[in-house]
């Protein structure tokens, strides 16, 4: 019975020590933490264990009889993926810790260490490691998506598909009506070995099923403790079977196989991670040439009937939706690293990394305010994906709005100052009791604070009113005394990508979506934002929600 391998796959550890007590101690200690773990007690059994299986961490003893810490580490070194290594010791000195790192170990622990250290060292490992996998998979899809070549994406596919998992071959099955109708091999591929591939895979009923429900087959799989070999292994003469299904609208549009005479009962969670997202990105790049494939033909015939330029509208349509697709996908593998950016340089700025230089220091804050400007670029592309695609779904519940606007105001006051800028409120000292969704709420306060910093002079003001209305409502307001809107562009500035000027688009930045984002929120509270403005006078924006007792 094949069984499909779970998006649960923990983080794999290898704990290496000669002290028996400390080793189980470890054990127990990680499991709980939900990793899973195998112990030895010797360098030399470390190495068979890494020989016959993958890790995603190594927890090693520098200090052990016969193999060293570093031997261990030496032997990490040379396997791809190669884990991250964290390195244990009594015997603490300054050259053995920078010789360990200089060897490529991610942590030194000096025994006796915490435990909450030790755990987060292990987490930042492991976090280092994912973002290298965000990395990657970023300069895959940047390759992909620049051809339209089907060629090109599925020999780009099968190299890195390859190169990434360690796996010795990989084909490209292409379907069509139920039906293999392409095949593409690496180029040193044996066309012997790719035709009988792709006769036992279309014969075995079992994985043709898993296949179309899009799921990974994986023979052997570690998580099922399989008694004996699944009998297409054999016959294709290898240890280990990898197939991939490549989905696009809920259709089985392939399949990614990979194979290997190697055992490697040591599926980790990267590489499940890796060639999930290898498959998804080559779905999108296979969609893109085919849609282009078609698009160029349906030009030849889009000049004589009007049905065929409809038709080209529709496909242009889903084009856009996966542009959309692509947008949110793109900025999420953006995020990660400049988050890493953003805390790397914040801690050389805190002077974790030793003294700067008065100039250093400048500099580095220059990069970190623009960081921050990146990352509230990406946080608006996110949230409009989310909006485009519908996946934002508002959970409401009794909020105090004194409590959501204080967070906003503190956020946004280093801005403000930094302008001279007055913040000022009107909200009264009671608690302000409404329904509603308090992070999104939260979100509506800082896009419209931080879009009346932005278009506010220096010197400027901005107050935000809490009003009670009639029928148990109350009026909330953002006013300033900014720039101001021309009254024929009011109905406008909610939509989507939206400058006022385009001039004005140079100069201060962003994408427009701040807006739209906020007045999507609000709708999605039963309220609609609205806008009042005079050039050059200020603008004030306000909507209104219903009160708690």
């Amino acid at each position: 019975m094949i069984q499909t391998p779970s998006a649960k796959f923990n983080e794999k550890i290898l704990l290496v020590d000669d002290e028996e007590a400390l080793l189980e101690t470890l054990r127990s200690i990680l499991e709980l933490e939900g990793y899973r773990v195998v112990t030895v007690s010797s360098g030399e059994e470390a190495v068979q264990a890494m020989e016959r299986t993958s890790f995603d961490l190594i927890l090693t003893d520098l200090k052990m009889k016969g193999m060293s810490g570093l031997d261990v580490l030496a032997h990490a070194e040379k396997l791809w993926p190669r884990p991250v290594t964290v390195l244990l010791t009594g015997y603490a000195s300054l050259e053995s810790a920078v010789e360990a790192l200089n060897r490529g170990a991610y942590a030194y622990l000096v025994k006796p260490f915490g435990i909450e250290g030790l755990k987060t060292s292990i987490r930042q490992g492991l976090e280092k490691r994912r973002l290298s996998e965000v990395e990657v998979l970023y300069q895959i899809a940047r390759t992909l998506i620049s051809t339209l070549q089907l060629d090109s994406i599925l020999n780009e596919v099968l190299r890195e598909a390859s190169h990434r998992t360690g796996f010795s071959r990989s084909l490209f099955l292409l379907y069509k009506g139920g039906e293999t109708h392409r095949v593409t091999g690496e180029k040193e591929a044996d066309p012997e070995w790719a035709d009988a591939v792709t006769a036992l895979l279309n014969e075995d009923k079992e994985i043709s099923s898993q296949l179309e429900k899009g799921e990974i087959v994986l023979l052997p799989n570690a998580e099922a403790e399989e008694t004996r070999p699944h009998p297409i292994l054999k016959r294709l003469r290898i240890k280990t079977l990898l197939a991939v299904p490549v989905t696009y609208q809920r259709q089985l549009a392939g399949a990614l196989y990979l194979d290997s005479q190697i055992a490697t009962q040591a599926f980790t969670k990267r590489d499940f991670r890796l060639v999930v997202g290898l498959a998804d990105l080559a779905a999108l790049a296979i969609q893109n040439a085919s849609l282009f494939e078609e698009l160029k033909r349906m030009n030849r015939s889009l000049r004589k009937t009007k049905l065929a330029l409809e038709e080209a509208n529709r496909e242009l349509k889903s084009l856009d939706q996966m542009k959309t697709n692509l947008l949110s996908n793109v900025s999420h593998e953006l995020k990660t690293p400049m988050v890493a950016v953003k805390g790397y340089t914040s801690l050389v700025l805190k002077g974790k990394a030793g003294p700067l230089a008065s100039l250093q220091k400048e500099y580095l804050e220059i990069a970190v305010r623009n960081i921050h400007k990146q990352l509230d670029l990406i946080d608006d592309l996110l949230d409009f994906s989310k909006l485009e695609t519908n996946e934002q779904t508002l959970l409401l519940d009794r909020m105090n709005l004194v409590e959501i606007l204080d967070e906003s105001l503190q956020l946004i006051r280093p801005k403000a100052e930094e302008k001279g800028i007055l913040l000022a409120t009107s909200i009264g000292p009671a608690p302000c009791w409404v329904r509603c969704h308090r992070k999104k709420m939260g979100q509506v306060f800082d896009n419209l604070l931080s879009n009346a910093v932005k278009f506010t002079p220096k010197g400027g003001k901005i107050t935000v009113r809490f009003k009670d209305q009639k029928k148990g409502k109350i009026l909330i307001s953002v006013s300033d005394t900014g720039i101001g809107i021309p009254a024929e562009k009011q109905g406008k500035v909610f939509d989507r990508f939206y400058q006022v000027e385009s001039s004005e688009s140079r100069r201060y930045g962003g994408f427009g979506l701040g807006l739209a984002i906020a007045q999507d929120i609000v709708k999605g509270h039963g309220s609609k934002i609205r806008v009042t403005s005079r050039s050059g006078r200020g603008t004030e924006f306000s909507f209104s929600l219903p009160k708690q007792e």
